[in-house]
Protein backbone atom coordinates (compact mmCIF):
# COMPACT_ATOMS: atom_id res chain seq x y z
CA UNK A 1 0.00 0.00 0.00
CA UNK A 2 1.35 3.42 -0.95
CA UNK A 3 2.12 6.02 1.69
CA UNK A 4 -0.70 8.24 0.46
CA UNK A 5 -3.20 5.37 0.67
CA UNK A 6 -2.06 4.61 4.22
CA UNK A 7 -2.62 8.25 5.15
CA UNK A 8 -6.09 8.18 3.61
CA UNK A 9 -7.01 5.01 5.48
CA UNK A 10 -5.67 6.45 8.73
CA UNK A 11 -7.64 9.68 8.41
CA UNK A 12 -10.82 7.90 7.34
CA UNK A 13 -10.39 5.35 10.13
CA UNK A 14 -9.90 8.08 12.71
CA UNK A 15 -13.01 9.84 11.43
CA UNK A 16 -15.01 6.62 11.64
CA UNK A 17 -13.75 5.99 15.17
CA UNK A 18 -14.71 9.46 16.33
CA UNK A 19 -18.17 9.11 14.84
CA UNK A 20 -18.61 5.70 16.48
CA UNK A 21 -17.61 6.98 19.92
CA UNK A 22 -19.68 10.14 19.56
CA UNK A 23 -22.81 8.30 18.49
CA UNK A 24 -22.44 5.48 21.03
CA UNK A 25 -21.38 7.33 24.17
CA UNK A 26 -22.17 10.94 23.36
CA UNK A 27 -25.61 10.49 21.82
CA UNK A 28 -26.46 7.03 23.24
CA UNK A 29 -27.79 5.83 19.89
CA UNK A 30 -26.91 2.19 20.36
CA UNK A 31 -24.13 -0.10 19.16
CA UNK A 32 -25.60 -1.08 15.77
CA UNK A 33 -26.51 2.46 14.70
CA UNK A 34 -23.15 3.75 15.88
CA UNK A 35 -21.32 1.06 13.87
CA UNK A 36 -23.32 1.89 10.75
CA UNK A 37 -22.61 5.60 11.20
CA UNK A 38 -18.90 4.86 11.71
CA UNK A 39 -18.76 2.79 8.50
CA UNK A 40 -20.52 5.59 6.62
CA UNK A 41 -18.07 8.15 7.99
CA UNK A 42 -15.13 5.93 7.02
CA UNK A 43 -16.38 5.45 3.46
CA UNK A 44 -17.15 9.15 3.14
CA UNK A 45 -13.67 10.05 4.34
CA UNK A 46 -12.08 7.67 1.84
CA UNK A 47 -14.21 9.10 -0.97
CA UNK A 48 -13.12 12.65 -0.14
CA UNK A 49 -9.49 11.52 -0.01
CA UNK A 50 -9.72 9.72 -3.37
CA UNK A 51 -11.27 12.78 -5.06
CA UNK A 52 -8.57 15.02 -3.60
CA UNK A 53 -5.83 12.69 -4.82
CA UNK A 54 -7.30 12.63 -8.33
CA UNK A 55 -7.39 16.42 -8.42
CA UNK A 56 -3.80 16.56 -7.24
CA UNK A 57 -2.71 14.09 -9.93
CA UNK A 58 -4.60 16.10 -12.54
CA UNK A 59 -2.71 19.25 -11.59
CA UNK A 60 0.68 17.55 -11.68
CA UNK A 61 0.01 15.52 -14.84
CA UNK A 62 2.65 16.13 -17.48
CA UNK A 63 1.07 17.73 -20.54
CA UNK A 64 4.25 17.26 -22.53
CA UNK A 65 7.68 18.81 -22.40
CA UNK A 66 7.73 18.76 -18.60
CA UNK A 67 4.72 21.09 -18.32
CA UNK A 68 2.09 20.25 -15.69
CA UNK A 69 -1.50 21.44 -15.56
CA UNK A 70 -0.58 23.53 -12.56
CA UNK A 71 2.20 25.29 -14.50
CA UNK A 72 -0.18 25.86 -17.40
CA UNK A 73 -2.78 27.41 -15.09
CA UNK A 74 -0.16 29.66 -13.49
CA UNK A 75 1.13 30.72 -16.90
CA UNK A 76 -2.34 31.56 -18.22
CA UNK A 77 -3.08 33.60 -15.09
CA UNK A 78 0.20 35.45 -15.59
CA UNK A 79 -0.73 36.19 -19.19
CA UNK A 80 -4.15 37.53 -18.27
CA UNK A 81 -2.69 39.89 -15.68
CA UNK A 82 0.11 41.10 -17.97
CA UNK A 83 -2.23 41.73 -20.93
CA UNK A 84 -4.59 43.67 -18.66
CA UNK A 85 -1.66 45.75 -17.39
CA UNK A 86 -0.45 46.61 -20.90
CA UNK A 87 -3.98 47.53 -21.99
CA UNK A 88 -4.37 49.77 -18.94
CA UNK A 89 -1.10 51.54 -19.71
CA UNK A 90 -2.06 51.94 -23.37
CA UNK A 91 -5.23 53.70 -22.27
CA UNK A 92 -3.16 56.32 -20.43
CA UNK A 93 -1.26 57.38 -23.55
CA UNK A 94 -2.44 60.53 -25.30
CA UNK A 95 -0.49 59.99 -28.51
CA UNK A 96 -2.78 57.91 -30.79
CA UNK A 97 0.09 56.26 -32.64
CA UNK A 98 1.83 55.06 -29.48
CA UNK A 99 -1.49 54.10 -27.91
CA UNK A 100 -2.19 51.92 -30.94
CA UNK A 101 1.37 50.53 -30.91
CA UNK A 102 1.07 49.60 -27.23
CA UNK A 103 -2.35 48.04 -27.78
CA UNK A 104 -0.81 46.00 -30.61
CA UNK A 105 1.80 44.68 -28.17
CA UNK A 106 -1.02 43.63 -25.83
CA UNK A 107 -2.64 41.84 -28.76
CA UNK A 108 0.40 39.79 -29.69
CA UNK A 109 1.05 38.95 -26.01
CA UNK A 110 -2.53 37.68 -25.76
CA UNK A 111 -2.00 35.49 -28.83
CA UNK A 112 1.21 34.09 -27.35
CA UNK A 113 -0.62 32.98 -24.23
CA UNK A 114 -3.48 31.58 -26.30
CA UNK A 115 -0.86 29.48 -28.07
CA UNK A 116 0.29 28.19 -24.67
CA UNK A 117 -3.26 26.94 -24.08
CA UNK A 118 -3.21 25.07 -27.38
CA UNK A 119 0.35 23.77 -27.03
CA UNK A 120 1.54 23.85 -23.38
CA UNK A 121 4.94 22.44 -24.42
CA UNK A 122 5.78 25.89 -25.77
CA UNK A 123 5.86 27.26 -22.22
CA UNK A 124 9.29 25.75 -21.64
CA UNK A 125 10.54 26.98 -25.00
CA UNK A 126 9.48 30.55 -24.19
CA UNK A 127 10.90 30.67 -20.66
CA UNK A 128 13.06 33.71 -21.44
CA UNK A 129 9.98 35.59 -22.65
CA UNK A 130 8.07 34.63 -19.49
CA UNK A 131 10.93 35.27 -17.08
CA UNK A 132 12.31 38.51 -18.48
CA UNK A 133 11.11 40.02 -21.76
CA UNK A 134 7.46 40.42 -20.81
CA UNK A 135 8.20 42.25 -17.57
CA UNK A 136 10.86 44.33 -19.31
CA UNK A 137 8.29 45.36 -21.90
CA UNK A 138 5.84 46.47 -19.21
CA UNK A 139 8.59 48.35 -17.37
CA UNK A 140 9.45 50.26 -20.54
CA UNK A 141 5.80 51.16 -21.15
CA UNK A 142 5.49 52.41 -17.56
CA UNK A 143 8.58 54.57 -18.00
CA UNK A 144 7.19 55.91 -21.24
CA UNK A 145 3.83 56.74 -19.64
CA UNK A 146 5.65 58.49 -16.79
CA UNK A 147 7.78 60.57 -19.17
CA UNK A 148 4.72 61.54 -21.20
CA UNK A 149 2.93 62.76 -18.08
CA UNK A 150 5.64 65.31 -17.21
CA UNK A 151 4.85 68.94 -17.87
CA UNK A 152 8.42 69.91 -18.70
CA UNK A 153 9.98 68.48 -21.88
CA UNK A 154 13.74 68.81 -21.65
CA UNK A 155 16.02 67.55 -24.43
CA UNK A 156 16.90 64.59 -22.20
CA UNK A 157 13.25 63.63 -21.74
CA UNK A 158 12.55 64.01 -25.45
CA UNK A 159 15.53 61.79 -26.22
CA UNK A 160 14.35 59.18 -23.70
CA UNK A 161 10.86 59.22 -25.21
CA UNK A 162 12.26 58.66 -28.69
CA UNK A 163 14.41 55.78 -27.50
CA UNK A 164 11.48 54.20 -25.65
CA UNK A 165 9.25 54.50 -28.72
CA UNK A 166 11.89 52.85 -30.88
CA UNK A 167 12.40 50.09 -28.31
CA UNK A 168 8.67 49.38 -28.05
CA UNK A 169 8.50 48.99 -31.82
CA UNK A 170 11.36 46.47 -31.55
CA UNK A 171 9.51 44.72 -28.71
CA UNK A 172 6.48 44.31 -30.95
CA UNK A 173 8.60 42.87 -33.74
CA UNK A 174 10.38 40.45 -31.41
CA UNK A 175 7.11 39.25 -29.86
CA UNK A 176 5.59 38.73 -33.31
CA UNK A 177 8.64 36.72 -34.31
CA UNK A 178 8.38 34.71 -31.08
CA UNK A 179 4.73 33.90 -31.79
CA UNK A 180 5.53 32.82 -35.35
CA UNK A 181 8.32 30.55 -34.14
CA UNK A 182 6.08 28.99 -31.50
CA UNK A 183 3.29 28.36 -33.98
CA UNK A 184 5.77 26.72 -36.35
CA UNK A 185 7.38 24.72 -33.51
CA UNK A 186 10.67 26.25 -34.65
CA UNK A 187 12.38 27.24 -31.42
CA UNK A 188 15.94 26.08 -32.02
CA UNK A 189 17.34 29.60 -32.24
CA UNK A 190 14.69 31.28 -30.11
CA UNK A 191 16.67 31.45 -26.87
CA UNK A 192 19.68 33.02 -28.57
CA UNK A 193 17.49 35.63 -30.29
CA UNK A 194 15.75 36.55 -27.05
CA UNK A 195 19.10 36.70 -25.25
CA UNK A 196 20.38 39.19 -27.83
CA UNK A 197 17.22 41.25 -27.38
CA UNK A 198 17.69 41.18 -23.60
CA UNK A 199 21.24 42.50 -23.98
CA UNK A 200 19.93 45.23 -26.29
CA UNK A 201 17.47 46.37 -23.64
CA UNK A 202 20.17 46.47 -20.99
CA UNK A 203 22.58 48.31 -23.26
CA UNK A 204 19.95 51.00 -23.89
CA UNK A 205 19.21 51.35 -20.18
CA UNK A 206 15.59 50.42 -20.73
CA UNK A 207 15.52 47.06 -18.98
CA UNK A 208 13.86 46.17 -15.70
CA UNK A 209 17.17 45.90 -13.85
Amino acid sequence: MKQGDVLGNTIAGALGGLVFLGFLFGLNLGLLFSLLAAVGAYLGGMLIFVVARRQERSLTMDLGGGVSRELLQQTIQLGESRVAEIQRLAGELQDPDMRAATAAIAGVVRRIFENFKNDPRDIKAARSFLNYQLDACIAIIKKYVDLCSRDVRSPEISNSLARAEDTLRKVHQVFEKLLARLLEDDVLDLDSELAVFEQTLKAEGLSID
